[in-house]
C-alpha cells in the first residue's frame, strides 16, 4: 500500500488531467463568448474603462485559450514520462477480468461538459460563478476514477476496469488506461501505478 502511494499522480499532472477533459468545453465557452461579444472586440486603448471591458467580456475566454495550450503540452509530456516508467519500472501483470469502461466517457460529457454549455458568459458574475462551479467539479474529479475518464485520451488509448494478479499472486482490481482497445483475460502487460488503483499500462 504504501508502495502505491508513492507513486501518487502529483499536483500538476493531476490538474493536467483535469484541463484537457475539459478541453472541448473551454473551446466551446471561449468561442460562445468571443461571439457574444463582437462589439468589443478591437481595440480601445489603455484605460480603465477598456480594463473593465476586457475583464467583463474576455477575460475568461483568454484565460481557458491560455488553459488549453498549456494543458495540452503538459498531457504530451506526462505521457511520455509515463510510457517510460512503465517501460522502466512496470510491474509485470497478468490480467484475470477485463471490462472495457471507454463509455464512461459518454457519461461524463452528458453529466459534467454539457451544462456549462448553455450557460451566458456576458457578465463578470456569470463569468466568476463559471469558475468557481468548476473549481468544485475539479476538487471531485482529482479524488475520484474521473481522473482517468478524459475524452482526450480516448482518442488514443483506452479505459478499463481490471481484475489481475502480479507477482504476489494476490488479486488485485483497479482502472488501467493503456494504448490498447482489445485487451483480454490472460493477457501479460506491464503497468505502473499512478494513484490509487489508478494504473497506466503498455503491452
Amino acid at each position: 500500500m504504501a508502495a502505491s502511494r508513492q507513486h501518487s499522480l502529483s499536483g500538476l499532472f493531476r490538474f493536467t488531467l483535469f484541463a484537457t477533459s475539459y478541453t472541448p468545453l473551454f473551446g466551446l465557452i471561449a468561442f460562445k463568448q468571443l461571439n457574444d461579444n463582437p462589439d468589443f472586440l478591437h481595440w480601445g486603448g489603455l484605460s480603465l474603462v477598456g480594463l473593465k471591458t476586457w475583464v467583463t467580456n474576455y477575460l475568461l475566454s483568454t484565460i481557458l485559450l491560455i488553459l488549453i495550450a498549456l494543458s495540452l503540452l503538459g498531457l504530451i509530456y506526462f505521457l511520455r514520462l509515463l510510457r517510460q516508467r512503465t517501460v522502466d519500472n512496470g510491474n509485470p501483470i497478468r490480467l484475470v477480468a477485463v471490462r472495457n469502461r471507454n463509455s464512461e466517457a459518454i457519461g461524463y460529457i452528458g453529466s459534467y461538459i454539457i451544462p456549462f454549455l448553455f450557460q451566458s458568459y456576458k457578465t463578470l458574475y456569470e463569468n466568476a460563478a463559471t469558475v468557481l462551479l468548476l473549481g468544485l467539479v475539479y476538487q471531485i474529479y482529482i479524488h475520484s476514477t474521473l481522473l482517468l475518464i478524459n475524452p482526450l485520451l480516448t482518442l488514443r488509448y483506452s479505459l478499463y476496469e481490471v481484475d489481475f494478479k502480479d507477482a504476489s499472486a494476490v488479486p488485485k482490481t483497479g482502472m488501467l488506461i493503456i494504448n490498447n482497445r482489445y485487451l483480454e483475460a490472460d493477457d501479460l502487460i506491464r503497468i505502473y501505478p499512478v494513484g490509487p488503483r489508478l494504473y497506466f499500462g503498455l503491452v
